[in-house]
């Protein structure tokens, strides 16, 4: 049975102390004194895997410090160690591992606030049962999770960090601000588009507005004609904009869904927001992935990525941003586009 356990400190690095193989670290938050204590007490284990997000909200915010991270692979792979840094945008588990003998599971992130001041649980597996529950993890999450080498990762924290330190200095951390820091990492794993894909005449965000200012009536459409006008003073103009050219372009290749869509919208009360399936929302993160670096000249996909929060694909954490603008869009992008191929 697995036991129950306050963490602290003590109680990781005991489990990090029995490894004589490998530790996997699994985290998306990380401190610099976190870093610190693994170095302090690995000792001469030859793998450290190193699971966690890259996220330059995060950075931005300090839950996660890229700098000390980076100096902790350098040093490993110069004594000649070996380190697998993997991360995704979606990661949420919190895993510590010793070899296949003990496991902690549970709440508490890679930080002071995970190990020190939050209320935080975890569950101790030992022997058969950390083995088990480690191949299933090993099983699930590494292909969820993309890989970045040293040279890689050196040369994203170079760049990025001058722009992290400036923003500090002032209060404005906007999407905005960080789309080319999240662009950048982007496109460590998915090339760029040598061209990028540019909307038809028909689908112009102008045509779009103009077609819900005749249709609003329908669930949503009035809000967002505020958003986009900025009638309530919510100054999210730039949240309609990108949920628009996101929504389009993955409907736009998916045609099927633009037809299913069409109907939920029937069943949408008019003070109610749309929520996708599971169905359509796996689709769209794995659109969304996949096209991560697509920009034109109307749109941005790494500034629509700060907008939306993990479970649609994006990086925005802590409440806000353009999510309720994005539920809101798709049915409703989806009504335009089955009508303008009607009449074509």
């Amino acid at each position: 049975m697995p036991e129950l356990i306050i963490p602290n400190w003590s109680a990781l690095s005991e489990v990090i102390q029995v490894a004589e193989e490998r530790i996997l670290i699994c985290s998306p938050y990380y401190s610099d004194r976190s870093i610190n204590f693994l170095v302090d007490n690995l000792g001469d284990v030859p793998v450290l895997q190193f699971w966690t997000r890259l996220n330059p909200q995060d950075w931005l915010s300090g839950a996660i410090e890229p700098r000390c991270l980076l100096a902790l692979m350098d040093t490993l792979i110069h004594d000649g160690r070996t380190i697998d840094l993997s991360i995704s945008s979606r990661l949420h588990a919190k895993v510590y591992a010793a070899d296949y003998k003990i496991a902690l599971l549970g709440s508490s992130n890679f930080s002071d606030g995970g190990f020190s001041t939050n209320i935080e649980l975890l569950l101790k597996f030992v022997d058969d049962e950390a083995d088990n529950i480690l191949k299933k993890i090993e099983t699930n999450l590494p292909q969820k999770l993309s890989n970045i080498n040293l040279e890689e990762f050196n040369n994203w924290v170079s760049t990025s960090e001058p722009i992290i330190e400036s923003l500090r200095k002032k209060p404005d951390d906007s999407p905005d601000e960080l789309s080319e820091i999240q662009r950048s990492l982007d496109e460590l794993f998915v090339p760029p588009a040598e061209n990028p894909v540019n909307p038809q005449d028909y689908q112009s965000m102008d045509s779009f507005v103009e077609w819900l200012r005749g249709n609003e009536y329908l669930p949503g459409a009035k809000m967002l004609l505020a958003r986009h006008f900025n009638t309530d003073g919510n100054n999210l103009t730039g949240h309609f904009k990108q949920c628009y050219y996101g929504a389009l372009m993955f409907l736009d290749r998916n045609m099927k869904i633009v037809y299913y869509l069409t109907e939920e919208l029937r069943t949408i009360k008019e003070d109610k927001i749309y929520q996708p399936s599971e169905d359509i929302l796996e689709k769209w993160i794995e659109y969304f992935e996949n096209h991560s670096s697509l920009r034109g000249d109307n749109y941005n996909f790494s500034v629509l990525r700060g907008y939306l929060p993990s479970s649609f694909g994006g990086t925005c954490y802590g409440g806000g941003g353009g999510i309720s603008t994005f539920k809101r869009m798709l049915p409703l992008v989806a009504k335009y586009l089955s009508e303008v191929n009607d009449g074509d």
